[in-house]
């Protein structure tokens, strides 16, 4: 088990405290299913990660420098986020703000989709999230 403490939020909302990877308070009504049904939050943050069977998922992460093939780390490295809900997981400490976090452009479809190294800039890249390609493309 990794040491994941945080927040589960759901936009600006806390939703759930994690300490040392366990659920220790929650608003059930709020939680994602999958947390409501098992309370795992390692297997909920890995499934937020890009499928690394999925075409040119090496080469997606390669051009955003991920360094591990852990999805559990790859998910945390953008806060858990996804374009398919509001979900994401605020680190212990963190001042993120949704609006920092969220999905605004999708600047890597054509590299997630065809394999093309030259259709996107990291300059045009700040922090939003783009690791977390459940529903990306």
């Amino acid at each position: 088990m990794q040491n994941i403490t945080g927040t589960l939020m759901s936009e600006d909302r806390v939703i759930a405290t994690v300490k040392n990877g366990v659920i220790t308070d929650a608003d059930e009504r709020l939680l994602p299913l999958y947390l409501k049904r098992t309370g795992n939050i390692e297997g909920w943050l890995a499934s937020r990660a890009i499928d690394s069977h999925r075409t040119n998922s090496r080469l997606l992460k390669r051009a955003l420098r991920l360094r591990t093939t852990d999805d559990i780390a790859t998910a945390l490295a953008v806060n858990a986020a996804t374009v398919t809900d509001r979900y994401w997981f605020k680190p212990e400490g963190s001042t993120a703000v949704y609006e920092n976090i969220r999905f605004k452009e999708n600047y890597f479809a054509e590299l997630a989709l065809r394999g093309d190294p030259d259709s996107f800039s990291l300059r045009s890249f700040n922090s939003a999230p783009v690791a977390q390609f459940v529903g990306m493309v």
